[in-house]
């Protein structure tokens, strides 16, 4: 009977110190997959603010070349209206000398 306790004793201690053991491996695996993880965040964080900057700067730049765009029609329209006003002028001054 003890012979048998004795046995069961050691068949437990070992069984647990085995248990211990593989909690102490998984303890480290987690340790290292939370570091892992720790880090992909980080380089996330990294691609975001990169990517957000990167909006940024195109949305500048959108709104410099529409307002470059802007200007330029601008200039357009004022010479164009320019040339109306010269077309009308010499119509005008047409149609005058033929009613004289």
């Amino acid at each position: 009977m003890i012979e048998s306790a004795k046995n069961f004793l050691d068949q437990w201690f070992t069984k647990s110190e085995r248990l211990l053991d593989q909690l102490e491996k998984d303890k480290d695996h987690f340790a290292n997959l939370n570091n892992q993880i720790t880090k992909e965040l980080d380089h996330l964080k990294d691609t975001r603010e990169l990517l957000l900057k990167e909006i940024d700067y195109l949305l500048v730049s959108r709104n410099e070349m529409i307002d470059s765009f802007r200007a330029k029609l601008i200039l357009r329209f004022e010479n164009i209206l320019k040339r109306l006003r010269r077309v009308e002028k010499s119509i005008g001054s047409k149609e005058v000398q033929n009613k004289i």
